[in-house]
């Protein structure tokens, strides 16, 4: 039966302390609660200069972990996002634009593992990240941290291509993407 996973990585992280060790199925009833401070590298912290400041929109993705293997279920560009970079770093997050340049990371912490009075470590699980509406953003990765292979790669191209053309075009975050990286904004080839 899959279960879903109500992901508050802010909350996780405090309790968590954002410390870096490493969870597994077999420890996961003894989450570390005195470490602290997230262990990022400098060069892994990207300033976000790609998000507009008047750009207020998100992209919710919306996917399931099974048996080690995430898939996506389905995205969609939402009206905000949280603060991300703030949780322990189990999995790796990272943001590029169509020219396959890399806009942000950041870590998301494991939705098998869950909280409560005790934690539980579950297989199957539905998950929804949100992060920020970049500037020229296209495609959304998941790398697990331990062995840097890539778990998965969305492509935003029909979510955004959606939005942005029932919306036809006039929104700010849709004036900043050029998806097939041909040098002239979508927004002027649509209309």
């Amino acid at each position: 039966m899959r279960k879903r996973a109500a992901l508050v990585f802010l909350a996780a992280s405090m309790l968590l302390g954002c410390g870096n060790k490493d969870i597994s199925p077999s420890d996961a009833g003894a989450i570390p609660s005195s470490e602290a401070g997230y262990d990022a590298k400098s060069s892994d912290l990207l300033p976000d200069k790609t998000v507009p400041v008047e750009v207020t929109k998100g992209i919710l993705v919306e996917l399931n972990i099974n048996g080690g293997k995430i898939t996506e279920l389905r995205s969609e560009v939402v009206g905000g996002y949280p603060d991300i970079g703030l949780q322990h770093e189990s999995f790796r997050a990272e943001v590029f634009s169509s020219a396959g340049e890399l806009l942000k990371r950041w870590g998301i912490w494991d939705p098998r593992i869950e909280l409560g009075s005790e934690a539980s470590y579950t297989d199957n699980v539905d998950f929804t990240i949100i992060f920020p509406f970049y500037d020229n953003l296209k495609t959304f990765t998941i790398k697990d941290v331990k062995t840097g292979e890539n778990l998965i790669s969305v492509d935003l191209t029909n979510t955004l291509e959606n939005y942005c053309g029932k919306n036809l075009y006039n929104i700010p975050e849709c004036k900043t993407i050029d998806l097939n990286n041909n040098g002239i904004k979508d927004y002027k080839e649509k209309i």
